[in-house]
């Protein structure tokens, strides 16, 4: 499959050089000197001629905290570099640069949310503020002792050497979610207040990472992207480009997908309100008439924290609206979306009988985990290259379970599964519940 590196700028798009790998799988020097006006139209012009008729083309979007500009959150050097084991590229099947696979598109924008002020009228919101309504957690009274709370896990944001979210070992005490004291809680009930504990904790000792910012600039970025989607297709009216997106990239690609040409988006762990994703889709086709765009909105009960946070620091929608779509999915039913949870019992069994058994879950606070849990980036592969079989309508004929379990579903189902009297769970316990 041929792969072409695309970067958006304040003045328009510019193509990078190809972050292939070298000799013996060796990683080649990237980003490469990056081509702009005619030398990049030229280059994806290439990229296009050499496809087939129909070949498949897809769009990987990435999100907060990457930045082609930056060396160590550049995600043209590691999320999308081909010769990353790790990456997207190698997962979804594009190392080969084989033009009769298709074309993949790695689209690099500003999400470390840096850079100019925040627009006049619109408060620069950072992970500061807690002080917002309906984020979905009780108030446990609890008192706040102004320090950091000990517990806190590992929630660093991602850089172009991307963490993995493996399950927990059995033998590790310092990685508990709630290590032994007072707030740790001993049972559902007081689960609830220990996250907002740690919530609470996470957005007054994390300093203003600019995400009020970068969420702004993600529909930016979601209008340049749209703007080349439209270019493909002009060139090539036979192709659709398929979206995938994690994260606040998922904003950028709900921003791209009313361009001429845009096809199948999936969204990993969505940073989007649900107001503005039903804004954003298009009006609805009659029945029976496809060729539109369709979206996959992936939910999964361990980003419950991360939809949290997301709630707390994104600027609140129209009428105040703050829901994320991994609370409770788009809220609507129609026939080009469907919410999946990839995280539920009847979703994992649905898919394994359909050939795609998921690995072992990761620890229940992970972000990371829509495509680094094994088996996840083959079923993306799947469903951008499957055709009408994945399509939204499609997986509801087949039966696809679409109930979506509650938020804090999965850690209310592992305090359940601890052994009587442990107040802070089995490292194993957190690490396989499901909700």
């Amino acid at each position: 499959m041929t792969m072409i590196h695309v970067t958006a700028r304040p003045g328009g798009l510019a193509l990078r050089a190809s972050c292939a790998g070298g000799a013996g799988g060796a990683r080649a020097a990237c980003p490469g000197p990056e081509l702009h006006g005619a030398d990049a139209a030229e280059g994806v012009a290439r990229a296009l001629a050499e496809l087939p008729r129909g070949a498949p083309v897809t769009a990987l979007v990435h999100g907060f905290r990457f930045d082609p500009d930056s060396p160590d959150n550049d995600p043209h050097a590691g999320l999308f570099h081909p010769a990353d084991p790790r990456g997207w590229p190698a997962g979804l099947g594009h190392g080969a640069a084989d033009p009769r696979a298709g074309l993949c598109i790695a689209f690099g924008w500003d999400a470390r949310g840096r850079g100019a002020p925040a627009a006049p009228g619109l408060p620069d919101v950072g992970l500061r503020d807690m002080d917002r309504p309906d984020l979905g957690l009780p108030d446990p009274g609890l008192p706040d002792t102004g320090r950091p709370h000990t517990g806190l896990p590992d929630t660093g944001l991602p850089t172009a050497e991307h963490p993995r979210c493996a399950p927990p070992r059995p033998a590790d005490p310092a990685g508990r979610i709630f290590p032994p004291g007072p707030a740790a809680p001993d049972r559902p009930g007081g689960l609830r207040a220990g996250l907002r504990h740690l919530a609470g904790a996470a957005l007054r000792a994390a300093p203003d990472l600019g995400f009020a910012r970068a969420w702004r600039r993600a529909e930016g970025a979601g209008a340049q992207l749209g703007a080349l989607i439209e270019a493909v297709h002009d060139a090539r009216p036979d192709l659709r480009v398929n979206l995938l997106a994690h994260s606040l990239g998922a904003r950028v690609a709900l921003h791209a997908l009313r361009a001429p040409g845009a096809g199948r988006a999936i969204l990993l762990g969505a940073a989007v309100h649900a107001e503005e994703a039903r804004r954003l889709m298009p009006p609805p086709r009659p029945a029976g008439q496809g060729g539109g765009p369709e979206v996959i909105n992936v939910i999964s009960r361990r980003n419950d924290l991360f939809d949290l946070l997301f709630e707390a620091a994104a600027p609140a929608g129209r009428g105040g609206a703050r829901a994320a779509l991994g609370r409770a999915g788009l809220g609507e039913r129609r026939a080009d979306w469907i919410d999946l949870q990839l995280d539920g019992p009847a979703q994992e069994a649905w898919l394994a009988a359909r050939g795609h058994a998921l690995g072992p879950a990761p620890r229940l606070l992970c972000h990371w985990g829509f495509y680094e849990r094994p088996g996840a980036l083959a079923l993306w592969a799947a469903m951008l290259r499957g055709g009408a079989a994945w399509a939204p309508e499609a997986l509801r004929r087949a039966g696809a379970p679409e109930t979506v379990a509650p938020r804090w579903a999965a850690y209310a189902a592992a305090a359940r599964r601890r052994p009587a009297g442990d107040a802070t769970g089995a490292e194993e316990d957190w690490g396989d519940a499901t909700a």
